[in-house]
């Protein structure tokens, strides 16, 4: 018995030095500085590996609030808002009521149509620009009450296409004009960058004094172009336009390209393919139609595949007397 009892002790006392050593590095450390951060000698202190399993407790508790605090959704400042400024319709062809009358009268007091705005009560120019400006401010077009006057003869094929009430051929021209004039790109229709631009012309009173061009195309023999500026005739030429298999199409357009020089290359009515270099002074109008100088033996008859062509001189004087905007019409 005392043999098997000095076994035990010894057993006893091996376990106790054995046990500490076989404790992890992390539960070592964290034993330890349980024991540092210990005030007060307790006579029933836990062992390291107890501590060890409190401070895991411990960490796991620490760990679960730190999940259940991340996933408490923050709330975070709305944002602030900011006033946008009003924005008007945009308008093009075709647009009728009150925003194409007030993008009328607008262009009219710029001085970009063939017609004039007279208000009532003979409100001044500057008074009428300083109400459309007013209205343009606020994001609601409202036409000012006034009549319409001519400010020239104006021929009937260029009467006959205004509309004070709509945004009509007329208008597209000024728009593209007062485009060009302003270094916008040249669509014919009232947006964002052409009531910014409204707006300081209006503001500055940028008024044009540009004469109103207009160009007519006769299709009756002999054919010919002229050139009308403040409804007189200024410039007239024999033209070609185009043959029974690609005939130039009636109608009225605004000029919408202008190139000094173009090299021309495309297909014939008969399947052939025709490529002239260096064709001078076009203006195109509609689609693939150009106004421009070409060679040709005379002048005066269907000889294009739907342009107009002309002699290369009077093609020069007719470039020049032209602009983006300028309408041209088309007529048997």
């Amino acid at each position: 018995m005392k043999w098997f009892a000095r076994s035990l002790v010894f057993v006893v006392s091996f376990l106790c030095l054995v046990v500490p050593l076989t404790l992890s590095q992390h539960d070592y450390l964290a034993a330890k500085s349980i024991g540092t951060a210990s005030t007060t000698n307790t006579p029933h202190a836990n062992s390291p590996r107890d501590q060890s399993d409190s401070t895991r407790a411990q960490s796991a508790i620490h760990a679960k609030q730190v999940r259940v605090e991340s996933s408490i959704p923050m709330k975070m400042p709305s944002p602030k808002l900011v006033d946008k400024e009003p924005t008007p319709p945009m308008v093009g062809l075709g647009a009728t009521g009150p925003s194409a009358e007030w993008l009328n009268e607008a262009l009219a007091v710029l001085g970009y149509l063939p017609v004039r705005f007279v208000g009532d009560d003979g409100e001044s120019s500057a008074s009428m620009r300083a109400d459309l400006d007013a209205s343009l401010a606020s994001g609601v077009l409202t036409p000012l009450s006034g009549t319409w006057q001519w400010t020239f003869k104006s021929p009937q094929s260029l009467a006959s296409l205004w509309n004070p009430a709509a945004a009509n051929r007329i208008t597209q021209g000024a728009v593209m004009s007062f485009e060009a004039t302003n270094h916008l790109e040249v669509d014919g229709i009232a947006g964002p960058q052409v009531y910014g631009a409204l707006r300081s012309a209006l503001a500055d009173g940028a008024v044009s004094h540009q004469v109103y061009t207009y160009v007519t195309v006769t299709k009756s023999s002999p054919e010919e172009l002229q050139v009308w500026q403040n409804g007189k005739v200024v410039l007239t030429s024999l033209a070609n336009t185009g043959i029974a298999a690609s005939p130039t199409p009636n109608g009225t357009w605004p000029v919408y390209e202008r190139l000094v020089s173009q090299d021309m290359q495309g297909t014939n009515p008969d399947g052939t393919h025709y490529n002239d270099p260096g064709v001078p002074y076009v203006s195109y109008f509609y689609e693939g139609c150009a106004i421009h100088g070409f060679e040709r033996a005379s002048y005066g008859s269907p000889q294009s595949l739907g342009c107009v062509e002309l002699p290369v001189q009077e093609a020069a004087k007719v470039y020049s007397l032209l602009q983006y905007g300028t309408l041209v019409t088309v007529q048997p």
